[in-house]
């Protein structure tokens, strides 16, 4: 009855090892300039990158336009996925619990 998330993709890639896997990578992680400043905003992206995935069966696109790629399942949970992998940490959601308010107020509460 619980789900369980767990990460071997890193395994992959020695030149990134010990900052996450690749595909759910912010692109402040990716940057050797940036990387001591990544933040919980890098969480946030992760999380857009699986939701993403989750509707979609791939992973987003350097540069694609997400809330097109998601038309089909609204703009508003489009919007939300797409602020969540904005490439600026600063224009994602504060934190989880923002980004999880922004979603069960899409549902009317339903899924809390």
């Amino acid at each position: 009855g619980s789900a369980k998330l767990a990460d071997f993709g890193i395994a992959g890639d020695i030149a990134l090892a010990g900052r996450g896997t690749p595909g759910y990578m912010a692109p402040e992680q990716r940057d050797d300039q940036e990387f001591d400043s990544v933040g919980p905003a890098a969480d946030i992206y992760a999380m857009g990158v699986v939701l993403f995935e989750m509707l979609t069966g791939r992973l987003p696109a350097p540069g694609e336009d997400v809330e097109l790629s998601l038309a089909e399942v609204g703009e508003e949970v489009a919007a939300v996925i797409a602020r969540a992998i904005h490439e600026d940490p600063a224009k994602r959601f504060a934190s989880a619990s923002e980004m999880a308010a922004s979603l069960i107020e899409l549902t009317d509460g339903r899924c809390k």
